[in-house]
């Protein structure tokens, strides 16, 4: 069953960190994504205005986070 495969093995198989606790099944990770409150659901639009090139600091993690994944193999 999907919702018991483990959710390192599942999401981040080729990541060098493990991003999930251990034993942590992929149902535990759906479940955290499913919002069953009584509110609406809304949706949510980016602004318009906003450039992530514009955004110095978020260009700086996202290549620093980049710097962070395994090389392609050759």
């Amino acid at each position: 069953m999907l919702g018991d495969l483990d959710a390192n093995e599942f999401i981040g198989r080729d990541i060098p960190v493990r991003l999930f606790g251990d034993g942590l099944g992929m149902g535990e990770v759906a479940d955290a994504a499913i919002y069953s409150g009584r509110s609406p659901d809304k949706t949510i639009e980016p602004d318009p205005y906003y450039t992530f090139q514009a955004d110095r600091a978020f260009v700086r993690e996202y290549e620093r986070r980049r710097g962070l994944m395994p090389k392609p193999a050759e």
